[in-house]
């Protein structure tokens, strides 16, 4: 019996670079300006910037400030920053994850800028509100749904509970829509930089935070179910029915409407209103 030759291996081909950790490169010039611009940077500002990348807004942003500490996790990336830009005198490069840094290491107050990873871009936000008090103002850029989640107003299909909670501790404006070809490689989607002030003090204060934000959540977990019904599917038993249309009618909130038509203001009215029943 005849034995089969083996067939050639083909020659394997090199898949294309592609941008690790969901990283896309800014190219456009008048963009970088831009962001610069929104981002208001002073000689006097100790600033932080989220993801280095291969230095573009680091490059711009330091000679702008006092110090400029860059963080970034890719290894072979933030090799190359510090080859690339050891002679920048006013620049720490960190080579370090921004979800689990602590901020509180670094001088206070401090701006933060940057370009978020699409995948942890929400986490990440939450991480850096709770340094808030190290933080005045942040500008940050993310896919434009997200951003659009993050300053909406009641009564459209973006605002929602991330909403409230960066309404809770800041000021949120859209201010730039960055389209996919400023980027390299361009992303599918389209950009958007936000601007976050910390306030001084949360927008409102609720009797109980925890039930406060347990009732933003609940609310918008089933948006096509009214306030009462999504509240009761989110919090029964803790929450019966008839409690729940007593705090309603007490904070002036129809039972029939929904979430989303709400406001903070009236997120704290029900919130204390079942706060007080529950005392």
């Amino acid at each position: 019996m005849s034995k089969r030759r083996a067939s050639p291996r083909r020659p394997r081909t090199r898949k294309p670079h592609k941008p690790r950790l969901g990283q896309h490169i800014l190219k456009d010039g008048s963009i970088l300006k831009a962001i610069l611009s929104v981002a208001d940077l002073r000689t006097e500002d100790y600033t932080v910037e989220i993801g280095a990348g291969t230095g573009v807004l680091t490059t711009a942003a330091a000679p702008r400030v006092k110090h400029l500490t860059a963080l970034e996790v890719d290894k072979r990336l933030s090799a190359f920053l510090h080859d690339k830009l050891k002679h920048i005198p006013n620049l720490t490069i960190l080579n370090t994850d921004a979800l689990t840094f602590d901020y509180q290491t670094l001088p206070a107050p401090f701006k933060v800028i940057g370009n978020l990873p699409y995948y942890i871009a929400t986490p990440l936000l939450m991480r850096l509100i709770e340094s808030r008090d190290s933080i005045t103002d942040m500008t940050l850029m993310f896919q434009e749904e997200v951003a659009r989640r993050l300053t909406a107003s009641p009564g459209g299909k973006d605002y929602g509970s991330l909403t409230i909670k960066v309404q809770y501790y800041s000021d949120a404006k859209l201010e730039l829509i960055v389209p996919p070809g400023a980027f390299r490689p361009p992303p599918r989607v389209a950009s958007a930089v936000v601007k976050f002030t910390f306030l001084e003090a949360p927008r409102v204060h609720p009797k109980d935070r925890r039930l406060f934000f347990s009732l933003v959540g609940a609310s918008f977990a089933h948006r096509r179910k009214t306030v009462k019904n999504s509240i009761l599917a989110a919090l029964r038993p803790s929450l019966e029915e008839s409690i729940i249309e007593e705090a309603l009618h007490g904070a002036g909130i129809p039972p029939r409407i929904r979430g989303e038509e709400l406001g903070i203001e009236d997120f704290l009215k029900l919130s204390d209103c079942l706060a007080e029943m529950q005392e």
